[in-house]
């Protein structure tokens, strides 16, 4: 008998099940004298759709096929469901047999429409993405995304991050550097997924900071920020400060990025036909293609586009809404002082529509 223990991912999330083999292979008179043999793979898998997790044939030394096993789903997976068909398999150079067609069982996974797994990914201002499982909150991976040094390092089995010592023992008046800086890797602009490439893009910020607590004379009427700062900027990145980066959801990995001179201030929206929208501090407003951020199209605003980006249709005709505005605490504070070279109209407050061509 052989037991086939297999993962399926709905986007992230594994779903446990076993497919027991228990009669038909050669050499056995029963099923309970069937050779014991345990399996296990995971599989990841896009949301109501047919993926392939095995396939299982019964090749004979003189290249002919054998009886097939009879196979059962002995623990069903706790979200969608599994269907074995036969099929005929094509294949070269298998077991001495240089060209072969034989009938085999052929295993799919398909999970319901709507689900999406157990993972939960989000980034804060170190710049840090986390994947975390979000029905027992326990840690699965991580991905630094921007230069940081505010860690030491992340555990890799907990994900629990350990400060540096320098910034655990720093004293009223101590100069300390933070990369990122105030602006923060990432901050308020919202990230965007796309389920077709497993894509998370993400729009970063580029800018370190060196500072110190200054001492505060505790008494009524007394406040103020008591701290000063000196800002500089990251390491390795040549002055760019902007930066949009795409991660796969399932290996944590970056499969692109760019990086720009203006930080980006919108979030980051995604769309069905593999076109993402994103604007920046420098006016510009882009559409770039999901899969490989190759920009497609951009334009320049009255001033900074900032906010969310919107995608609507009216009687079948698709739109897309942007703003440009003012205002923004440090991800529009520091690019201010940091790139010089930029400008950045005091006015220019707008809500603007753009039509996308109907082919």
């Amino acid at each position: 008998m052989l037991s086939l223990k297999l993962g399926a991912l709905g986007k992230a999330t594994a779903l446990a099940y076993a497919l027991a083999i228990i009669s038909g292979w050669p050499g056995a008179a029963t099923a309970q004298e069937a050779p014991a043999q345990v399996v296990e793979r995971t599989v990841k898998a896009l949301p109501n759709r047919d993926t392939q997790i095995g396939v299982y044939l019964n090749v004979l030394p003189d290249c002919t096929s054998g009886p097939l096993p009879t196979i059962r789903l002995a623990s069903p997976p706790s979200a969608g469901k599994v269907v074995v068909k036969t099929a005929k398999v094509k294949a070269t150079n298998y077991k001495a047999c240089l060209a072969l067609e034989v009938p085999a069982y052929v295993a799919f996974y398909k999970s319901p429409p709507d689900y999406l797994g157990k993972d939960v990914l989000t980034i804060g201002k170190v710049g840090v993405l986390w994947k975390l499982n979000r029905v027992t909150g326990q840690y699965e991976d991580s991905a630094q995304t921007v230069f940081q040094n505010v860690f030491d390092k992340i555990d890799p089995k907990t994900g629990i991050p350990t400060y540096r010592k320098d910034v655990l023992d720093a004293k009223i008046g101590d100069w300390i550097s933070s990369c990122p800086g105030p602006a923060g890797g990432h901050d308020w602009p919202a990230t965007s997924y796309d389920p077709k490439t497993d894509l998370m893009v993400i729009p970063l910020h580029q800018s370190c900071v060196l500072m110190r607590a200054e001492p505060m004379e505790k008494k009524i009427g007394v406040g103020g920020d008591a701290g000063s700062q000196k800002l500089f900027e990251m390491p390795g990145t040549d002055g760019n400060l902007g930066k949009l980066a795409a991660y796969n959801t399932t290996t944590m990995k970056a499969l692109w990025s760019f990086q720009q001179k203006a930080p980006f201030l919108t979030g980051v929206l995604t769309t069905d036909g593999g076109v993402g929208f994103v604007g920046d501090f420098d006016r510009r407003v882009r559409g770039f293609e999901t899969a490989t951020g190759r920009t497609l199209w951009q334009t320049r605003l009255p001033t900074s586009a900032q906010g969310h980006i919107v995608s609507y249709a009216v009687d079948g005709k698709q739109y897309i809404a942007i703003e440009s505005g003012l205002g923004g605490g440090s991800p529009v504070g520091k690019p201010t002082t940091l790139l010089p070279g930029i400008h950045h109209p005091n006015n220019g407050n707008t809500l603007l529509v753009f039509a996308l061509p109907d082919n």
